[in-house]
């Protein structure tokens, strides 16, 4: 798995953003289709669990995007209505639970 996402990192810009919507006290959530923890974790050394208010990883919950419980799962880590959200992928095809979570 190692050599397989070597070149993978994290977009910047995406990151900065999360950041900025942190700081002016916007509630941040992740969830990832998760590829494994081992023997290679994608996310070691990110500090997603500091960086973010809710982190969802695919892996552990046993659940992956499109399913509609994914989305489910990080609107209940963010105390959040699906109303007060706005939900952004890398990929236009998991996002249709979005909008029919309202």
């Amino acid at each position: 798995m190692g050599r397989i996402f070597a070149d993978l990192r994290p977009e910047a810009a995406v990151i900065a953003a999360a950041a900025a919507a942190r700081r002016a006290g916007v509630r941040v959530g992740v969830f990832s289709n998760s590829v494994g923890f081992t023997p290679w974790n994608l996310y070691d050394g990110y500090e997603v669990d500091r960086r973010y208010d809710a982190v969802v990883l695919s892996e552990k919950r046993g659940v992956r995007k499109p399913e509609p419980e994914i989305f489910r799962l990080v609107l209940e880590r963010l105390d959040l209505p699906a109303e007060e959200c706005v939900f952004v992928d890398d990929a236009e095809q998991y996002l249709p639970p979005a909008p029919a979570l309202g």
